[in-house]
């Protein structure tokens, strides 16, 4: 992996397995609010339905994308629930045509997570960028694809926390 372009984001299929088990099971997802997107190092997009119940299992998880990768979507047969294709950052979002873009980094601009999802939630398309690697920051294709890049800790946090915590916060700033 060290000899690798961007090494430190690669590797951990851990990262995103948790983070999705994190989402699928909220409600925002349940109530069909809720998009799922999951962009490779290598620019493949994979589409989570929200239909998808994952494997709680990490090896059964692997299995799965393994078979994502090698059939472009699962299940083979009908609508699928996983389904991937050859796209970067910037082409994923032109195919959503977010309202707002606000990616969370480290590195972003000081803001709590209420005043970000208070915000969101007055867009019709509100659109989150996430990212899902051990180490490093988001590419500046990447960076430059969102409205705001923000930071809700002086410290970097996992992904599956700060994606938790955007989903509730959103929850509750779009009940209002």
């Amino acid at each position: 992996m060290l000899g690798l372009l961007n090494s430190e984001k690669r590797g951990r299929p851990d990262i995103t397995h948790l983070t999705l088990l994190e989402i699928l099971s909220t409600p925002l997802n349940k109530e069909g609010r809720l998009r799922l997107y999951v962009h490779t190092v290598n620019d493949y997009v994979i589409t989570v339905d929200e239909r998808t119940k994952l494997p709680r299992n990490y090896d059964r998880f692997v299995g799965l994308i393994e078979r994502v990768f090698l059939d472009g979507k699962v299940p083979p047969e009908g609508k699928p629930l996983l389904s991937m294709e050859k796209m970067g950052i910037t082409q994923l979002l032109e195919s959503i045509q977010p309202t707002k873009t606000v990616a969370f980094s480290s590195v972003g601009d000081p803001a709590t997570i209420q005043e970000v999802c208070r915000n969101l939630a007055k867009e019709s398309r509100p659109t989150v960028v996430v990212g899902g690697f051990a180490h490093g920051h988001f590419s500046r294709r990447t960076l430059d694809s969102a409205d705001t890049v923000v930071s809700i800790y002086h410290k970097p946090l996992d992904a599956w926390v700060v994606a938790s915590r955007i989903v509730y916060e959103y929850e509750v700033e779009s009940s209002k």
